[in-house]
């Protein structure tokens, strides 16, 4: 028996007991949680957005309605701190079908690389729930020199080094500015992606090889052009999680992390609240 079916055992019976004849069942005794939030901070976007769930003790549909609580967002390295916006929503389960409203709070700046930001849901009756994310800090890439293969292909390839990342990035995007005619003009941004498997760790770095001669051909099947396009710039877009995506043990077991609370980081309360970097 484990240790979470024994805890659960030990309520009930503790329910029963004091409930004397009577029939009815609360399980919610977990006094000291009273929010579930889920979201992140993206550096990528302006508008910010966390999902705030009031822990009920019905398990029925709630009415849509606002949310009874003040939600603040503090950026504990500066000191400043807004006040989210709620917004009414109604999210649709993929699975069972059903429409459920939520409260879905917004907050409209971007956040900082390198900053520690706090989130605190403020109810009545002293009702509490906070969680924190340091935004992962700035990385500046080191580029390294041009790599003409040889052979039938004669791949020309380019590596990119990003010093501190240490765990496999979320996303990796080489994009090219480029024109579809030869002789210049308007330009398009042409991203590809390059997902997390093309890269390895080196030297204390997440090493990214570009691979011109590839992409080339890809960008002008994307731009439908018979002739190579011109080309005007290439960049390279790296997308990477706080530490707090780590589950526990740095080990993505499925099983373990089901647990309600396993991979929560909301002190009084459920849920996660984290930060993504580009």
């Amino acid at each position: 028996m484990t240790t979470g079916t024994s805890r659960l055992l030990a309520l009930l019976v503790l329910v029963f007991a004091s409930a004397g004849c009577s029939d009815t069942v609360d399980p919610f005794l977990d006094v000291d949680r009273d929010y579930t939030l889920f979201g992140f901070l993206d550096t990528d976007t302006d508008m910010q957005m966390i999902r705030v769930i009031p822990l009920r003790r019905r398990v029925d549909i709630p009415p849509s309605e606002p949310l009874d609580a003040t939600v603040t967002l503090t950026d504990l390295t500066t000191g400043g701190t807004i006040t989210l916006r709620d917004s009414l929503v109604v999210l649709s389960d993929t699975l069972t079908g059903i429409n459920q409203p939520t409260n879905i709070l917004i907050a409209d700046f971007r956040p900082q690389m390198g900053h520690t930001y706090e989130i605190v849901v403020q109810g009545p009756e002293g009702k509490r729930s906070s969680a924190r994310t340091t935004v992962p800090s700035d990385i500046r890439p080191q580029i390294g020199a041009e790599r003409f293969g040889s052979g039938i292909f004669n791949a020309i390839t380019q590596p990119v080094s990003w010093p501190g990342v240490r765990r496999e990035p979320f996303r990796v995007e080489v994009w090219y500015r480029v024109s579809p005619a030869t002789d210049g003009g308007s330009f398009r941004n042409v991203f590809i992606d390059y997902g997390n498997e093309t890269g390895r760790f080196e030297n204390g770095a997440w090493v990214v090889e570009a691979n011109y001669t590839r992409d080339r051909q890809d960008v002008a099947e994307f731009l439908q052009v018979g002739t190579l396009p011109r080309l005007y710039g290439v960049g390279m877009k790296l997308t990477y999680v706080s530490e707090d995506w780590v589950p526990p043990g740095g080990i993505f077991d499925m099983n373990a992390l089901i647990q309600p609370g396993t991979f929560s980081n909301v002190e009084g309360g459920f849920g996660f609240f984290g930060s993504v970097a580009q």
